[in-house]
């Protein structure tokens, strides 16, 4: 199987036979056996490739690349831009963010290595389980200022499970980027990851509560373990399918997207189905970074797959582990450990973030006096103008404020956040001003009732909200 793949993507890449028919079923579970004759393999998603191709040969183009002005865009998430085209809702086309503009070589490999990983994941958790996706090399369009780029793109049918009455995502927070959680609760923090992300034996019984002080979601889906069956039967093939998976490539699944994986209900009770889940983020990667930081804590800064690996990594371990925990099923990542020390690390990983990243999570947590230190720190670091931080601050607190009974002694900060709203330099994306305006009038709105305004607030005021527009 392992020589097929090879070449079929041209990688050389090292990933172990996948485990027998026999094996598959001493774990419990039925899964779809790939075809060892190389003309047949993956002769299961044949039908989805051609219908791609056909979808895409289809597509608005202007001077040979697809014009993604002519498509509607969706809410993506770190790594793809998603488009509709209306004329045709029943696709998505995805754009691979960091491969716009890149040499046809490094194209052609990346895109290589993406189907072989790919592949391998239908393989395990087999075509029904997953939302298949297609992927070209295509030039696209993707603004006037950019022209036309050659970049990834994929193609997926859009699938009925999103319409489920009765749904939810195998999502996680980012926990070590909550360093009010962590501070307030650092005994139950280290406690969570010996019991989770640590091969040393404890005395002490694991308690599944110190995970939910950090994962709040999982309250929920773990009282639905309890009461339903089939989803207990549904949870337990997606982890023992992962499991599979994990240990044959060493590849972790982005858990941290929304809908990634998702379980849904429909007639005939619970399933689930694997997105866009692979990324960089290995075992390997992982334990090396975890190293790196024993040291260099700033290391986390040097690149976003640096930042991934130690901020969403620990988080999607212990979910899956945790739920394992739950369906009294062993460890699903056994190879993540962290010491007593590493622990100690990630704790207080967040004093390195960036100043303008603790700003805005401060904020969104209602703490907006360390908001505005933060913010004050950023800007002194900073050479540039930054509208978006401006926003989220702004709207955020006109978010509490408006819900709060506030007297004369908030005067000066209703101003403060004004003031950023307002700024003549910020420049906001069309899709932010129907929140920014009503923030920007009600902030004006409650300084009016403390009496006189500053005239230069007002007129900075009147000028933002003109072209914002109405």
């Amino acid at each position: 199987m392992k020589k097929v793949l090879m070449l079929i993507t041209g990688l050389n890449l090292v990933v172990n036979n996948f485990l027998c028919a026999e094996e598959y079923s001493n774990l419990g579970i039925a899964v779809e056996q790939p075809n060892n004759e190389p003309n047949q393999v993956f002769s299961d998603f044949e039908f989805d490739q051609e219908k791609a191709a056909f979808y895409l040969s289809t597509l608005p183009r202007i001077n040979d690349a697809i014009d993604l002005r002519q498509f509607t865009e969706l809410q993506g998430g770190g790594t793809h831009d998603i488009y509709r085209l209306n004329e045709n809702p029943g696709f998505l086309l995805k754009v691979m963010k960091k491969t716009i503009g890149n040499d046809l070589k490094t194209l052609g490999e990346d895109l290589a290595e993406l189907t072989y990983k790919y592949e391998l994941l239908y393989q395990v958790f087999g075509a029904t389980r997953c939302l298949v996706e297609r992927r070209f090399i295509e030039h696209v369009n993707v603004s006037e200022q950019l022209g036309a780029k050659n970049a990834i793109v994929s193609v997926v049918q859009f699938d009925v499970c999103f319409q489920s009455e009765e749904k939810f995502g195998f999502n996680v927070s980012g926990v070590e980027s909550n360093e009010i959680d962590i501070n307030e609760n650092l005994s139950k923090y280290h406690s969570m990851n010996l019991g989770l992300l640590s091969s040393e034996s404890s005395t002490v019984k694991f308690d599944l509560e110190d995970f939910l002080v950090f994962e709040d979601t999982f309250r929920s889906i773990f009282s639905m373990l309890d009461k339903d069956e089939r989803l207990r039967e549904a949870m337990k093939d997606f982890l023992v399918r992962f499991k599979i998976y994990y240990k044959k490539t060493d590849q972790l699944m982005d858990i941290r997207g929304r809908d990634n994986v998702l379980f849904y209900k429909d007639v005939s009770g619970w399933k689930y189905k694997v997105g866009s889940v692979i990324k960089h983020e290995t075992g390997d990667r992982t334990r090396k970074m975890l190293q790196e930081i024993s040291t260099n804590p700033s290391a986390v800064n040097d690149s976003f797959q640096n930042w991934t690996l130690i901020f969403y990594v620990p988080s999607w371990v212990r979910a899956l582990n945790a739920t394992a925990e739950k369906l009294e099923m062993d460890k699903i990542v056994e190879n993540i450990n962290l010491s007593v020390k590493d622990s100690q690390n990630l704790a207080k990983i967040h004093n390195v973030l960036p100043s303008r990243h603790r700003a805005i999570y401060y904020a969104t947590n209602g703490r907006f006096e360390e908001a505005l230190k933060f913010f004050d720190e950023s800007e002194k670091t900073s050479s540039s103008h930054n509208s978006r931080i401006r926003d989220l601050l702004g709207t955020e607190y006109w978010c509490w404020i408006k819900n709060e009974d506030i007297n004369q002694t908030e005067k000066n900060r209703i101003a403060t956040f004004l003031g950023l709203l307002v700024d003549p330099k910020n420049e906001f994306s069309s899709d932010r001003c129907d929140i920014i305006r009503p923030a920007i009038e009600g902030l004006l709105s409650l300084l009016q009732d403390f009496g006189s305004i500053d005239p230069n607030i007002r007129g900075a005021s009147e000028l933002m909200l003109q072209r914002l527009g109405t």
